[in-house]
């Protein structure tokens, strides 16, 4: 893929002569390319593209969330008043999200879907 050549892997190493049928497409550069730029422009921080980030037609509204796998990391470590948490050296937690009730894990569409009823918006085009 860095190559930028299809045949990459696929030539003679001493030559240069094709010995094989070409593994990437043109499709290939196109989306590698794409993630690429995604991740290159993304905001670390924010999570947002730095180029809407940092625009002056943009601006930006505010709404409290609460992250739940760090809030049970956060109840589980925090310990007693009397005993308070240590942690061994190298010592991390990890969150395995659990379905409730049996439902199944969420689907995108479930979530905007929610997202659009908490805001009274009408449903999205599909």
């Amino acid at each position: 893929m860095i190559l930028r050549d299809s045949f990459a892997g696929f030539r003679d190493s001493f030559t240069g002569e094709i010995d094989g049928y070409p593994h990437w497409l043109e499709v290939d550069y196109a989306l590698a390319t794409a993630m690429q730029v995604v991740e290159d422009y993304t905001d670390n921080e924010t999570g947002h593209l730095v180029f809407v980030e940092q625009s002056d037609r943009i601006t930006f509204d505010t709404e409290k969330y609460t992250k739940k796998s760090v809030a049970a990391v956060e109840r589980r470590t925090k310990g007693s008043a009397k005993k308070p948490y240590e942690s061994s050296p190298g010592e991390r937690w990890r969150t395995i999200p659990r379905v409730m009730h049996g439902d199944g894990f969420p689907t995108l569409k479930e979530w905007l879907a929610e997202q659009d009823r908490k805001k009274g918006v009408a449903g999205r085009m599909e």
